[in-house]
């Protein structure tokens, strides 16, 4: 039963992060003007000055990012939360880099930045739902 899960959820994790690079970067149309912003929090300034649009984008691009983190702990790694911030990042990073690249996209560090703590989200949300699980598995066994 344990390699079953493990083959379904590597399989599911490579299926969504094919998803994410072509939704991110292989499909989107070439841009002519492309930008980019590498100050931190500069979409947090926006959002101040009436950017309210921001605060939705930013919102899913956690949300973007947390399945993988998720599929990363039921996969590969079980209490290591800094290997699934370093893969969060490095995916993150790839997607950035081939936007600017490629003028697939608006390529910022906050983007960077709140994937990889959807990815942290994903992860702790992963080992939650381990935990409950545990914790009702020992509970029926003693009833």
């Amino acid at each position: 039963m344990r390699k079953r899960f493990s083959f379904l959820s590597l399989t599911t994790l490579i299926v969504y992060i094919a998803f994410v690079l072509c939704s991110t970067v292989f499909f989107r149309e070439i841009q002519k003007d492309c930008k980019f912003d590498m100050h931190p929090f500069w979409s947090y300034k926006a959002i101040l000055n009436g950017r309210d649009d921001l605060v939705t984008e930013n919102i899913l691009n956690v949300l973007f990012f947390m399945p993988l983190g998720f599929l990363l702990g039921a996969t590969f790694m079980k209490n290591k939360w800094k290997s699934a911030l370093l893969i969060g990042l490095c995916l993150s990073l790839c997607i950035e880099t081939l936007q600017f690249v490629y003028s697939k996209g608006f390529t910022e560090f906050d983007d960077v930045m709140h994937n990889t703590l959807g990815c942290i989200i994903g992860y702790g949300l992963y080992n939650l739902t381990k935990y409950g699980f545990e914790k009702t598995s020992k509970r029926s066994k003693i009833v």
